[in-house]
């Protein structure tokens, strides 16, 4: 039998064309009770609660297909989610879903923050490593953030470059060595290990001028060779060509050569900018080759008055 009274679905369309601003027959045509699950905010248009990666994704492959138009009049197809209180792209949900395929579906996420064109999320338990992906609402696509909270660039290499260009210089010295030994594993692996492939990288010389800034691009240099190219003592017991052997090994000098030249360069800039040593004020000298210590002060000892870098 029909509810008459306030909560039967002639009631419910009456609210929905009131909150929605849309007809009254499209609302009691589209109409069905509300989820107990779906934050009362969705419906408002704010920002939702947490939810489940599963439960967005039985939205997914359930709900019926919408169209969502962009500022450009393109259209792409997604459904009108309960769980997030607006329309998503399909395409969306499945990159995310790609994302974080390692955490799997029952992984719960929390949403930071809504635009127009987009909504950042991340994971809601704080087990879970600190990844920002920003879910496009317009689009099909999900990209990684940098982790800094509110930062809205995107990552260098999801990963293993998480960092945006901004905030990658605020790492400390073992994080980019962990940066860099992910970065070059793959990179390596990607190019079966051709040494003339290997070398010459800018993704290597972002990672060396984060160092510099902390003093220590030695060490970030040697942990990038060490990953990229065979360790130089093991050469000739893992590659028993000689014109390969001899390859490896010229790669390996001339990456040795560049990136300690992208280090000097940069400490050269970073010391040129600064008036003067921010511990003692005295005035700058020269620098032959990067100190191994930040090049912002004029030695060790004033540098390590100043508190560490934070951890990463």
């Amino acid at each position: 039998m029909t509810k008459s009274k306030n909560d039967g679905p002639k009631s419910r369309a009456r609210n929905r064309q009131k909150r929605q601003d849309s007809k009254y027959t499209q609302a009691l045509r589209n109409g069905s009770p509300a989820s107990s699950s779906a934050p009362a905010q969705n419906e408002a248009g704010g920002v939702p609660g947490p939810f489940r990666l599963g439960d967005l994704l039985a939205e997914c492959t359930t709900f019926p297909t919408v169209s969502i138009e962009d500022d450009l009049e393109r259209l792409t197809f997604g459904f009108q989610s309960k769980l997030l209180g607006r329309a998503i792209p399909t395409g969306t949900v499945l990159s995310l879903a790609g994302a974080l395929a390692r955490e799997g579906v029952g992984m719960e996420l929390a949403v930071e923050s809504v635009s127009h064109h987009g909504m950042v999320v991340t994971p809601a338990s704080p087990w879970y490593d600190p990844v920002r992906l920003q879910m496009s609402l317009l689009e099909d696509w999900t990209v990684p953030l940098c982790p800094t909270p509110r930062c809205s660039q995107h990552a260098i290499d999801h990963r293993a470059i998480d960092r945006c260009h901004e905030h990658l210089t605020a790492c400390n010295i073992p994080t980019l060595i962990r940066m860099a030994r992910w970065w070059g594993q793959a990179h390596r692996d990607a190019h079966d290990a051709d040494p003339e492939r290997l070398g010459d990288h800018r993704k290597a010389a972002l990672l060396v001028k984060a160092a510099v800034v902390q003093g220590g691009s030695e060490t970030v240099i040697e942990a990038l060779l060490l990953t990229l190219f065979e360790h130089e003592a093991d050469i000739e017991e893992n590659i028993w060509d000689e014109a390969e052997a001899l390859a490896m090994r010229h790669a390996i000098a001339r990456e040795r050569v560049r990136l300690r030249g992208i280090a000097r360069d940069e400490a050269r800039r970073l010391r040129k900018a600064t008036e003067g040593c921010p511990t003692c004020g005295k005035g700058l000298y020269f620098l032959p080759e990067a100190p191994p210590y930040p090049p912002q002060y004029c030695s060790p000892q004033c540098a390590a008055a100043q508190p560490p870098a934070p951890i990463s």
